[in-house]
């Protein structure tokens, strides 16, 4: 099976996009706003998590896949931690 995710880049990353230039003229006016999305954006209150899984199926489906991948890591668990160079 087969399910997505939602991204924070999928959510929030076209809203916030800017130039990479800064137009001296503005800098009083939408450079100031320019400037406080440089230190808002990504925290925001209600921002998406890493991984949001809407419904039951998805849930599922992300704990099969959780619980496969600790199985591997706890097989290798040792072996990893012994191998320090």
């Amino acid at each position: 099976m087969t399910f997505w995710s939602i991204t924070p880049a999928m959510v929030t990353g076209r809203s916030l996009t800017q130039s990479k230039t800064a137009i001296a003229d503005y800098a009083g006016t939408a450079g100031t706003r320019r400037i406080e999305n440089d230190k808002t954006h990504g925290t925001q209150p209600g921002d998406a998590p890493l991984r949001l899984l809407l419904g039951s199926a998805a849930v599922r489906a992300a704990d099969t896949v959780l619980e496969s991948h600790k199985s591997e890591y706890d097989k290798w668990r040792e072996f990893s931690r012994r191998s320090d160079f």
